[in-house]
């Protein structure tokens, strides 16, 4: 089955989960990441993330921030980048991505963190400004904004991802098979530009590198949520 980024996420904030991320489920690929963007309304005096931070620490919880709900990948970012940039802002939930952009897009929150692709047009609009993106690399879509590395957040990776699973117990020259399978699917123009078009590239991996990655995000959003106490709603 496809899983989604909320995969590596669920094991910390909901320990009774019917079944065991890692036990149960054979990784087999990651098929595609896109990169989350951290966005602030028009109006926010603050160009750059050490601006924002600035302005948070100057006056503490004046500034809110907007996610599609509690514990979503969008929290733990937020909450993650907050406690490391010594800075308090209120986290709002909302049900929901479109209406959590909606609320940065019209100032009632005043930053964001939301993908790309969705994100995109209200920068364009000029409604919304971008002040980072959460992959290692630059965007070439958006190449003046700069990368959370960049902005002295190294620990900072921001971006959903797409991977497949195979019950746990399926015969390894099985998984091989849909593995290299879905490579070469991956392989054609026409699935990559797909994959473009939703704002996500191709990151194929071995099923050992994407058990690796599942295993290391895990830790990462255990810890995360552990720092800044998460509880789902």
């Amino acid at each position: 089955g496809v899983a989604l980024a909320t995969h590596s996420v669920n094991p910390a904030v909901n320990p009774e989960m019917p079944y065991d991320t890692e036990k149960d489920l054979a990784p087999v690929i990651l098929i595609g990441k896109n990169p989350l963007m951290f966005v602030v309304n028009a109006q926010v005096a603050a160009k750059t993330v050490a601006e924002f931070a600035a302005l948070a620490k100057a006056i503490p919880d004046k500034y809110n921030y907007s996610t599609p709900g509690a514990a979503s990948q969008a929290h733990l970012v937020m909450s993650q980048w907050s406690n490391l940039a010594g800075i308090r802002i209120q986290h709002v939930p909302y049900r929901g991505g479109a209406p959590a952009i909606l609320s940065t897009v019209q100032g009632d929150t005043q930053i964001s963190v939301m993908s790309s692709l969705v994100s995109a047009p209200h920068i364009e609009a000029g409604k919304l400004r971008a002040i980072a993106i959460g992959s290692r690399e630059r965007d070439p879509q958006l190449p003046n904004v700069p990368t959370m590395v960049e902005v002295g957040f190294p620990d900072v990776e921001a971006v959903t991802w797409v991977g497949m699973f195979a019950p746990a117990g399926t015969p390894r020259a099985i998984v091989d098979k849909l593995n290299v399978e879905f490579v070469r699917i991956m392989k054609n123009p026409n699935v990559l530009e797909r994959l473009a078009g939703d704002g996500a590239e191709a990151a194929p991996t071995t099923p050992e590198e994407f058990g690796a990655f599942i295993k290391s995000e895990i830790a990462k959003w255990a810890k995360v949520i552990k720092a800044g106490n998460v509880k789902a709603e």
